[in-house]
C-alpha cells in the first residue's frame, strides 16, 4: 500500500511540474506584490519596495507599470546605473503608455549625463608620512584614508616626501563613479633601479683571458682529435693499398678478393668499386687533415691571446652596477585598480 502512495506522490509531482502555469495566477500574484511595494514606496522605504516590485517583475514581467515601479524605485535609493536599465525597459516595452514613456526619456537621458560628470576618486595606499600629491601637476587634497576626488579621465599622478624617491604615474584613468586604488611604492632616497658599490682598487679582471684560453685550448683539442684521426684513416688505407707502382697504389690480394677484382683487371664494376673505396679513403684523410688544422690554428690564436690576457689582465672598472627590483604601475581600465609589476 506504501508503494503506491509513493508512486502516485511522484506522479502528482511530475504532473506539477509539467503543467504550464497559469498566466492569470501569477498576474494576481504581481499584483498584490505590486501594492505592497507601492505602500512602502510612498513611505519611503526604498529597499523593500525594491524587493516587492522585483517579485512582482518575476510573477509577471509582461505589467511595463511594474518595470516603471522597479525604475523609481531604484532612482529613489540612489541607484541611478539600475534605474537607467529600467528606465530603458519601460520605453521598450510595447505596452507602455506614450506620455509616460515621453518623461521616462527624459529622465534617463538626465540620469545618463549625470552618470557621465560623476567624478571618480583616487585612493592612495601606503602613503609615507609627509607625503605631498600632486594631480596632473597641481597639489592635491586627500582626506584621512589616502583619496583624493577628481574628475573623470585620464591623469597625471605624482608623490613626493622627504628621503623617499618621488612616484610618479602617466595616463591614470579613472571612470565616472570609480574607486581606483593605487599602490604607493616610493624607496628610500639612496635605493633604486640601479646603484653602484665600490671595487677594492688595483684589483684585476682575468675573466676574458681565462675564457678565450679556455675556448682556445678547446678549440686546439678539436684539431689535434681529427689529426689523429686522419693518421686512422690512413693507416687503414696503407693496408687496403700496401703498394705503389708508378705513382699509382696498387691494392693487397685481400681487397682484391673483397671486391672480386682479379689481378690485372681494371675496367670492371668489381674494379672500380675497389678504386672508389680507395679514393674514398683519401677525401677522408684530407678533410680529416684540413678541419685538424683549421681547428688548431683558431685555436693556438685563442690560447695566445688569451694567455696575454691572464699576462696583462684589465683593471675592473671602479664601479660595478647592482640592479635592484625595477618597479612600475601601470593603470588597468578593466577593474577598478592598477597592477603592480617588479622587474628583476
Amino acid at each position: 500500500m506504501s508503494r503506491r502512495l509513493l508512486l502516485v506522490l511522484v506522479l502528482g509531482l511530475t504532473f506539477a511540474a509539467i503543467t504550464p502555469r497559469d498566466a492569470h495566477a501569477d498576474r494576481e500574484r504581481a499584483v498584490k506584490l505590486f501594492k505592497q511595494g507601492k505602500l512602502h514606496f510612498e513611505a519611503k522605504a526604498y529597499e523593500d519596495a525594491i524587493r516587492l516590485f522585483s517579485e512582482a517583475y518575476v510573477e509577471y514581467d509582461d505589467e511595463p507599470l511594474i518595470i516603471l515601479a522597479l525604475a523609481k524605485a531604484y532612482d529613489e535609493s540612489g541607484q541611478p546605473d539600475k534605474a537607467v536599465k529600467f528606465y530603458d525597459l519601460f520605453v521598450a516595452h510595447p505596452k507602455s503608455d506614450a506620455v509616460d514613456r515621453a518623461k521616462t526619456k527624459t529622465r534617463a537621458a538626465a540620469i545618463r549625463v549625470e552618470l557621465a560628470n560623476r567624478p571618480g576618486r583616487i585612493q592612495l595606499a601606503d602613503l609615507p608620512e609627509g607625503a605631498k600629491v600632486f594631480l596632473d601637476d597641481r597639489p592635491a587634497q586627500i582626506d584621512a584614508t589616502g583619496t583624493l576626488v577628481t574628475r573623470p579621465g585620464a591623469h597625471k599622478l605624482r608623490v613626493e616626501a622627504p628621503g623617499r624617491k618621488a612616484f610618479a604615474l602617466a595616463g591614470l584613468m579613472v571612470k565616472p563613479g570609480e574607486t581606483l586604488r593605487v599602490p604607493v611604492v616610493m624607496p628610500e632616497a639612496g635605493a633604486g633601479t640601479g646603484g653602484t658599490k665600490p671595487v677594492p682598487a688595483g684589483d684585476k679582471d682575468r675573466t676574458l683571458g681565462w675564457i678565450t684560453g679556455g675556448a682556445g685550448l678547446a678549440l686546439v683539442a678539436t684539431g689535434v682529435t681529427f689529426l689523429i684521426l686522419r693518421e686512422g684513416t690512413v693507416s687503414d688505407y696503407e693496408k687496403a693499398f700496401p703498394d705503389v707502382v708508378n705513382g699509382q697504389a696498387q691494392a693487397s690480394k685481400a681487397t682484391r678478393d673483397k671486391f672480386g677484382c682479379p689481378g690485372g683487371a681494371k675496367d670492371t664494376p668489381e674494379c672500380t668499386a675497389m678504386i672508389n673505396y680507395g679514393n674514398d679513403f683519401l677525401s677522408k684523410a684530407t678533410l680529416q687533415r684540413t678541419l685538424g688544422f683549421v681547428f688548431g690554428g683558431v685555436g693556438a690564436v685563442g690560447l695566445g691571446v688569451g694567455t696575454y690576457l691572464l699576462l696583462n689582465p684589465p683593471a675592473k672598472t671602479a664601479t660595478v652596477e647592482r640592479r635592484l627590483p625595477a618597479i612600475a604601475v601601470t593603470p588597468w581600465s578593466g577593474t577598478p585598480g592598477a597592477t603592480l609589476t617588479l622587474r628583476f
